[in-house]
């Protein structure tokens, strides 16, 4: 359990400041999944849903260096909104917290 939670820990803090691509959704479900395979937990209420996943679309203006003529461009990846992801980790990440016994929970430092 402490080397998921760790992981949790590190993906929280380590979050980009824009929307979160979907490699950071689906390293964030392998989480959950081990917690829940340690633990017993159910945590499906905290995934993110797949419908939450959208793929960006940016306008290429028209140049004189480029074929594209304003065409719009879609993203290689899906993201997700940063706070709605912020929201479902921070909940799970809460939720895990206050199952831990206390006379389990580690204590790093002096």
């Amino acid at each position: 359990m402490l080397k998921s939670w760790s992981r949790l820990e590190m993906l929280h803090q380590h979050l980009p400041s824009s929307d979160v691509k979907e490699n950071y959704v689906a390293d964030y479900h392998v989480i959950l999944k081990t917690i829940e395979q340690e633990t017993g937990l159910t945590l499906n209420e905290f995934s993110i849903a797949d419908s939450e996943l959208r793929f960006k679309f940016n306008t290429i203006p028209p140049t004189l260096y480029n074929d594209f003529q304003g065409q719009t461009m879609q993203s290689e990846f899906r993201y997700c909104g940063r706070a709605f992801f912020l929201m479902r980790l921070e909940a799970a990440m809460l939720y895990i917290r206050s199952l831990i016994p206390s006379e389990t929970k580690r204590h790093i430092g002096f």
